[in-house]
């Protein structure tokens, strides 16, 4: 029995030197809901640039900034013009993207990803991002004639853009033209 109670706290004493513990415990789960106030309470996920990408619970009114705080923040990759932290988070998705600055598959990169402007490209600007052909383009500046991008999600409202179109684009666009 003593040698099964050194074993595992041996074992304890290891994963925890390795940070595997750390993982474990801090491994993103839904929050408690009973700290929001009244309102539908609803699930969503954030990805992305978030110190803690899941899922976790919201309330009614809950904006980008009440689900990136229960993310734990931003990581220093985020890049501040692809969001607005003040968007009132929308029935229609259940996952929001906190897009990067930096390109994740060069750990050495100084130069920051090139984006266009969803809210201010012309529709050839549009069309130099893989994956917006020209209809797309002119999609994109018709939509936004009525509704400006709040989010980069809303791209998913743009006829012609799908869950592909969607994913490959993302993090290839931004919302605002300076912090």
């Amino acid at each position: 029995m003593k040698t099964i109670l050194i074993i595992v706290v041996l074992t304890l004493v290891g994963l925890t030197a390795f940070g595997f513990v750390n993982q474990v415990i801090t491994a993103p789960m839904i929050d408690d809901a009973s700290g929001l106030s009244g309102g539908n309470v609803r699930s969503v996920t954030i990805k992305g640039e978030v110190i803690t990408p899941g899922t976790y619970a919201v309330g009614e009114y809950a904006t980008l900034s009440d689900l990136v705080d229960a993310a734990n923040g931003l990581t220093s990759n985020a890049d501040h013009l692809a969001f607005n932290l003040d968007y009132v988070l929308d029935d229609e998705f259940d996952t929001y993207y906190i897009a990067p600055m930096y390109d994740h598959s060069d750990v050495c990169s100084t130069e920051p990803i090139v984006k266009v402007n969803l809210n201010a490209a012309s529709a050839e600007d549009l069309k130099e991002v893989a994956g917006f052909n020209k209809t797309v383009a002119g999609a994109i500046v018709e939509y936004r004639a009525d509704h400006p991008f709040q989010s980069i999600e809303e791209m998913m409202d743009v006829s012609g853009i799908g869950e592909a179109t969607y994913e490959s684009t993302k993090s290839k666009v931004t919302l605002k033209a300076t912090a």
